[in-house]
């Protein structure tokens, strides 16, 4: 049977027992957000950022 509609496609692209809905994804990124934001903001985050940063261009290089 061919499947022609694009829900159709990522139904078949969805790895089995993985069925969380939408909404609940955005919630949880809703209530992470903030606290992820935070960490980036504070020097810590900042620095391990930067280290972060460097390590890619090592590797890239």
């Amino acid at each position: 049977m061919k499947k022609n509609s694009v829900a159709e496609k990522e139904v078949e692209t969805k790895s089995p027992g993985m069925d969380i809905p939408d909404f609940a994804i955005e919630r949880i990124a809703r209530c992470l957000l903030p606290m992820i934001q935070s960490y980036y903001e504070s020097d810590e985050g900042k620095q391990d950022m930067a280290e972060w940063e460097q390590r890619q261009i090592e590797v890239q290089a």
